[in-house]
């Protein structure tokens, strides 16, 4: 668990693990561990028997019969029975007699605790401060010295916590199968404040370090215990019905009122502050077509009327039907875009990624796009990032995954020699009428491509929502190509070709995925920043060179959303790469003549646009 090497405790697991998926401890000869209290349950007293075993003592100071029970009976326990006010000179004579050189505690804020804190601090005793966790589903945080405000973090800007990644890296451990359970935390909490409640003259000068009744706090926990159902009910529904409605919203996390490091740590002395102050610069200077969304903290328990505070204030600021509470929960699906579906867009088949932009859209070179300044900003990017971009191609390509991922057929051979692509695009699509040059039809960029190249093998490879009939745009290819792809895995027709033509197909994209030559007589998203051959209008807000790894990911990473067709819920982009190439994406609906219908208004768009 604790290296001497690293001078950290790589704390990656529950509280309840078996010692035996604990790392061996590495500890200086004969250290003696005092703990004080702990998380409720028996965490603190499994991680002493494991420090016992390399050779080192360890004791417990118990406050309450809570912390007697937890301790189990086991040897080097001490109770302090007297008032508040006495603990420092109880504390200081203990560290005297017992020669202790480690101090172990949970939540460094608790007055208990941040006594314990100074003196150790003041005798050169290391302080070990667990927390809960900064970063789910590990539910455990350790840091030498304090935790959260006086964590040492607090001391580094980004770039320096950055270059100590790059300068130490390490491997990132494997999510758990389960996201923790966050009813474990509250039966023991129950259980804890049960047994507190039991009177006895030992601890009966122990006071709570909040302030609220030991009774009190018990009837809490128990109304959290029989209500997590309910809560788990209306938190999905609520999740549910705001992730379906497409709405742009804004997340604000809820910390726990009673959470000592709020009131430490921050400039609020309640969670009511924090919605106020949050509330009132939302309805100020938020967009009106934007939600703001409170999270309540997964361990709320009622003791403040939080919904109600919520839709009070939201409503004196006139704004209620654009603020909504979500009780609880793991944060991921809140927080959880070129990457597609198993289907032709013009079929109807649902779209495994979508792109919310509100600046403009990727397609539209004419002004700017949020895509766009990821791509220019990506220089930007720490390693962690690129690394994840190029395990994510890496994926891609393994796996043969496309932006369309059609059934097709086997290609057939294909002679010696440069072989150039050609890509075929709906000519009427938005993409050509923004960001298309001279060559803006099909026919245009196959005789642009047979002029530049007349002596190399020309294929060109229709659109397939042409080739499916749901499109406008068939075209007799047969003269100006030495072969026409119909039905063709797009995929095998990039790796069998030495470069690819195109206007602003993002076929273009995945062949540079896929390392190949790109030639682009248009604009797209991907061309202008040194990665391509740009015979298209020039973008000048484009311009600085990036690394494909940077594109990928801007364009599947940073800039879409994705939604996982399986289960509904947002999701990432590697998860989608699984889904396509299992063929699970979704499934495609049988909506044949509506999707021609939706194929004829499109074609006749100078119409109606």
């Amino acid at each position: 668990m604790y290296s001497r090497e690293s001078g950290i405790w790589p704390i990656g697991f529950g509280l309840n693990l078996p010692f035996q998926q604990w790392k061996t401890a590495i500890l200086t000869p004969h250290r003696k561990f005092l703990f004080l209290q702990g998380p409720h349950g028996p965490f603190f007293r499994q991680l002493g028997a494991k420090i016992v075993l390399t050779g080192s003592d360890f004791y417990r100071i118990g406050f309450n019969r809570g912390d007697a029970v937890f301790w189990g009976g086991n040897p080097g326990f001490t109770a302090f029975s007297g008032h508040p006010e006495d603990w420092p000179e109880f504390l200081e004579a203990y560290l005297d007699t017992k020669g202790i050189t480690d101090i172990v505690l949970y939540g460094d804020s608790r007055p208990i605790h941040a006594t314990a804190r100074l003196i150790a601090q003041q005798r050169g005793i290391t302080a070990h401060c667990f927390e809960e966790g900064y970063l789910r589903p590990y539910w455990a945080t350790y840091e030498r010295g304090g935790t959260n405000g006086h964590s040492t973090l607090m001391d580094l800007d980004m770039g320096e916590i950055r270059r100590a990644v790059e300068v130490n890296p390490t491997d990132v451990p494997e999510v758990p199968a389960q996201w923790g359970s966050a009813w474990h935390h509250v039966f023991y909490g129950f259980l804890y404040h049960l047994i507190l409640s039991i009177p006895g003259r030992k601890f009966r000068k122990y006071r709570p370090h909040r302030q609220i009744s030991v009774a009190a706090e018990l009837g809490f926990y128990l109304r959290k215990l029989i209500l997590m159902p309910v809560h788990g009910i209306l938190r999905r529904i609520r999740t549910r019905h705001l992730l379906r409605s497409g709405a742009i919203y804004h997340l604000a996390l809820l910390q726990l009122s009673h959470d000592e490091s709020l009131r430490n740590h921050s400039d609020f002395n309640s969670v009511e502050e924090f919605i106020r102050r949050v509330i009132t610069e939302f309805a100020k200077g938020g967009p009106s077509h934007h939600l703001l969304v409170f999270k309540a903290h997964p361990f709320e328990d009622g003791r403040e009327p939080l919904p109600a505070i919520v839709r009070e204030i939201a409503a004196q600021e006139g704004i209620s039907e654009r603020v909504l509470y979500v009780p609880g929960g793991k944060l991921g699906p809140l927080l959880d875009r070129f990457l597609r579906s198993t289907g032709l867009s013009a079929s109807l088949t649902p779209a495994a990624s979508l792109v919310l932009d509100e600046c403009g859209i990727y397609y539209d070179p004419t002004r700017p796009s949020q895509l766009e300044r990821s791509i220019a900003a990506s220089d930007g990017l720490p390693a962690f990032a690129l690394r994840r971009a190029a395990e994510l191609r890496r994926r891609i390509l393994a796996a043969g995954v496309s932006k369309y991922n059609v059934k097709a057929v086997a290609l057939p051979d294909i002679p010696e020699g440069r072989r150039i692509l050609v890509v075929g695009q709906v000519e009427n699509d938005a993409s050509i009428r923004l960001g298309a040059g001279e060559a803006c039809t099909n026919l245009g960029l196959l005789r642009a491509a047979q002029m530049a190249n007349p002596d190399a093998y020309i294929i060109f490879k229709p659109h397939p929502d042409v080739e499916a009939g749901l499109r406008d745009g068939k075209l007799g290819a047969q003269d100006y190509s030495d072969a026409v792809m119909t039905n063709a895995d797009p995929v095998k027709l990039i790796e069998g070709c030495d470069e690819v033509w195109t206007m602003t197909s993002l076929l273009g994209f995945e062949a540079l995925m896929r390392g190949k030559d790109v030639t682009c007589s248009g604009a797209p998203f991907y061309a202008g920043w040194g990665l391509t051959r740009d015979m298209g209008p020039k973008c000048s807000r484009r311009g600085c060179a990036v690394t494909l790894d940077q594109l990928v990911h801007a364009a599947l990473v940073d800039y879409p959303r994705y939604v996982d067709r399986v289960s509904g819920l947002p999701c990432t982009a590697e998860l989608i790469v699984g889904r396509l190439a299992e063929g699970q994406a979704n499934t495609p609906p049988k909506l044949r003549a509506l999707a021609k219908v939706q194929g004829i208004i499109a074609n006749r768009a100078s119409i109606w646009r």
